[in-house]
């Protein structure tokens, strides 16, 4: 099975306090490496402060996830081994609902956003040989899928978006997989990384029928 790193927000619908989120990423993971805030203002003046650093909040380590809030988008940000994520994920419901929180009620929705590469055999040939432009000096070089025709609307929620890149130092023996996938409930988030080595798979191998 692959090791896929990626990332994975959960869109809170209102603003969470990040001292609370450390103490419930601690009550879910005992391991967890937690990080003292950074001052996001640099005073150069007296009344006058400029903004540093990037908007989002590290709020600590868990194993190779690394874990961020953003204040201004409302995210809780994992970013790592999509199996270690959602590993973390399985576990975090039970500490908001200690903690005085429901995640069902909290959260918007989650996005699952990855690119990695994957080893295949002769991808850039399948997907050539898939269409013909007759009297132009042109083939596919990319493919582009998704199972709705936009992320808008009532289909917002059920995006999903995947893209196939050919590496262009290997377009024979390496694709490039990107990938963006929204889901409002948390276990089907969880159920599709567990399912999204076979998923790509057969997306790969239909190329080739």
């Amino acid at each position: 099975m692959s090791v896929y790193q990626g990332v994975i927000t959960a869109f809170f619908w209102l603003s969470m306090d990040p001292t609370v989120l450390r103490g419930i990423l601690r009550d879910a993971e005992k391991e967890a490496i937690l990080l003292q805030p950074v001052p996001s203002e640099l005073q150069v003046s007296p009344g006058v402060s400029i903004a540093i650093g990037r908007p989002n909040i590290p709020l600590g380590r868990i194993g190779p996830v690394q874990v961020s809030w953003n204040p201004e988008r409302f995210s809780l940000t994992f970013e790592g081994p999509l199996q270690k994520i959602v590993e973390i994920l399985s576990r975090l419901e039970e500490s908001f609902e200690k903690n005085g929180y429901s995640l069902r009620d909290i959260v918007h929705y989650y996005e699952l956003n990855l690119r990695d590469k994957k080893k295949t055999d002769d991808f850039i040939g399948a997907i050539q040989g898939k269409i013909k432009f007759e009297d132009l000096d042109l083939a596919l070089f990319s493919l582009s899928l998704s199972n709705r025709p936009a992320p808008i609307g009532e289909y917002f929620y059920e995006w999903l978006h995947v893209t196939l890149t050919p590496d262009v130092n290997s377009p024979r023996k390496w694709v490039i997989v990107q990938l963006v996938k929204r889901s409002k409930k948390i276990e089907d988030m969880v159920n599709f990384v567990n399912e999204i080595d076979n998923f790509i798979e057969s997306v790969l191998k239909s190329l080739k029928r």
